[in-house]
């Protein structure tokens, strides 16, 4: 009877020859036989090994005496410490079902894993390449972990979603080319790229992108053409050039953290910019500033300055804390937050043009109402008006916006009609300038004034500052 997989003999009764059958629990004499037949094949450099199944004991060794490896399915954990590989190491069609570990290793000549399946992880800790490394097409892999290593040439082709690469402390003295590939997470930690060194990613996505504590020596990196879903981190690493040159940012989380008087992007999709979102340090928060003022970009230098002055509150407010002295703290806020917190809550920073325009809706209505009706209904109205706000905020912008319009317009409609409201009355009522023959000046009236320049103000700047055309 032969083997159903190569036509052998088959071994010990079953249906598969001694290279193909499952050999967990085989004593020593049986991996004795084994090695000897393997030792009969005499094999050469290019041979291949159609699936062939290795018993645990050897398979560490094995894996360093061969150097091309085609269809072969390797069931258990391999680790490999202190070997200097001569000649090209190749695995192609490959299974690898357990973690694949290279301990304090030299290769001289080429690794290379392609079109291979890694159920788990593969590692490479104090190592140096020496030649060139690829990995392409790697299926099924969750981590590729590289921790004190020295590279030469390294190219990365893949596309499986939820695999992580690390390089920590890394060092890069040639080409590092990832074109085209999509991972959940992409990390460089305290590595350093040479000033020998290439670096060029183009065309990839990730869901997370860090750059942390890395050390730069050459003005040949690029980032082209990155899109960043989840999260990007770049902090403690400086640059030589413009690095990120259309980068799309819009859903991410982002957290930058460098000492650049130079601007790194270049065609940057930053999406909604708010303190939430982006998180970046006030040094180089100015220089993007700068850069977007000089492209007459004010969309992003005033989501900028508000992200700006959202750092500076955060800032008295810490002060304000350490502050033992209660009067010392009032008068510290009233100096030096009560301001930033009016700016805020009225425009955002004037990045939010419709914020003053709904105060100053509700403003009107609640001070007119007060000024013709009795205390319940404006009770009433309070009530319908802090209702409309949380409700609304429970959907998106343009929701929010809709839904809100659409309340006001029915309550306005409801004083029109039944409370013999006028539209009129309110606008001359709130015009600042417009004074009745019956109106007596009260204290209310010079708040009441007052509000209206602010917020119009605040209209008016915050739709200045909104005015960009491209």
């Amino acid at each position: 009877m032969n083997c159903v997989k190569c036509g052998r003999e088959v071994y010990d009764g079953g249906d598969t020859c001694i290279f193909h059958c499952e050999k967990e629990g085989w004593n020593n004499i049986e991996i004795i036989k084994f090695q000897n037949k393997i030792k009969e094949l005499k094999f050469q450099t290019e041979n291949i090994l159609d699936e062939f199944i290795f018993p645990t004991e050897i398979l560490d060794t094995f894996i360093k005496g061969r150097t091309y490896y085609n269809n072969v399915i390797f069931k258990d954990s391999i680790k490999i410490d202190n070997k200097t590989f001569k000649e090209k190491l190749i695995f192609k069609n490959c299974t690898f079902e357990k973690p694949l570990s290279f301990k304090s290793c030299i290769f001289e000549k080429e690794l290379k894993f392609e079109n291979t399946t890694i159920k788990n992880s593969m590692n490479f800790k104090n190592s140096k390449f020496e030649f060139k490394a690829y990995f392409f097409n790697l299926k099924e892999i969750k981590l590729i972990n590289f921790k004190d290593v020295i590279f030469n040439e390294l190219k990365i082709n893949n596309n499986y979603n939820d695999s992580k690469i690390y390089f920590i402390n890394v060092e890069f003295y040639d080409n590092f080319k990832l074109y085209n590939n999509y991972f959940n997470e992409l990390k460089f930690q305290e590595s350093i790229f040479t000033k020998y060194s290439s670096i060029k990613f183009k065309s990839s996505s990730f869901n997370h992108f860090i750059i942390d504590t890395c050390g730069n020596y050459t003005s040949q990196i690029s980032f082209n053409e990155l899109f960043i879903q989840k999260e990007f981190i770049l902090q403690k690493t400086d640059f030589k050039n413009k690095v990120f040159n259309n980068l799309n940012l819009s859903n991410a989380r982002v957290k930058i953290d460098i000492e650049q008087n130079i601007n790194i992007f270049e065609l940057i999709h930053w999406g909604n910019i708010h303190n939430k979102r982006i998180k970046i340090n006030k040094k180089f928060l100015k220089v993007l500033k700068t850069y977007a003022k000089k492209d007459n970009n004010i969309v992003d230098e005033t989501a900028f300055h508000s992200i700006e002055m959202y750092m500076i509150k955060e800032e008295y407010y810490q002060k304000l804390q350490k502050e033992p002295n209660i009067l010392k703290k009032v008068i510290y806020f009233f100096k030096n937050i009560l301001l930033l917190e009016l700016y805020e809550k009225t425009s955002n920073y004037s990045e939010n043009w419709i914020q003053p325009i709904w105060l100053l809706i509700i403003f009107s209505i609640f001070s007119y109402l007060l000024h013709i009706y009795s205390i319940i209904t404006i009770f009433i109205i309070i009530y319908i008006l802090i209702f409309t706000s949380l409700h609304s905020y429970r959907f998106k912008y343009k929701s929010n916006l809709l839904f809100t319009i659409s309340v006001m317009m029915i309550v306005l409609y409801i004083f029109t009609e039944y409370l013999n409201f006028s539209s009129q009355n309110l606008l001359e009522y709130m015009n600042p300038l417009h004074k009745s023959n019956k109106e007596q000046i009260t204290i209310w009236n010079h708040i009441r004034n007052f509000v209206v320049v602010v917020l119009g103000s605040r209209i008016f700047l915050a739709i200045k500052a909104r005015n960009y055309y491209k």
